[in-house]
């Protein structure tokens, strides 16, 4: 599933700027269509769900750090604090 959306904002923040900056890091993106890569962690039960049935915000967890949702970051390291410890469930991102 691809959500896009458009924002003003987001094309002035850092991220953006370093995109724009490093096209290597982002070769099937496209920086001035306000395209970049968004990352969510989860645990391995979670992914099989969210791999078979898509994005689905009726069944995310209400007790999310802000509320109901899902949350995606451009920092693949804020995603990885979603992600439960080796030994718990294996990880995958």
């Amino acid at each position: 599933m691809i959500i896009r959306q458009n924002n003003d904002r987001l094309a002035d923040c850092g991220s953006s700027i370093y995109l724009e900056t490093h096209p290597i890091l982002t070769p099937l993106l496209d920086a001035r269509t306000n395209e970049y890569w968004l990352f969510h962690g989860c645990s391995q039960n979670n992914l099989y769900h969210l791999l078979h049935s898509g994005y689905d915000p009726r069944i995310s967890n209400l007790k999310g750090k802000f509320g109901g949702g899902f949350y995606l970051a451009e920092n693949s390291s804020k995603s990885n604090r979603y992600i439960p410890c080796p030994g718990d469930v294996v990880k995958i991102q």
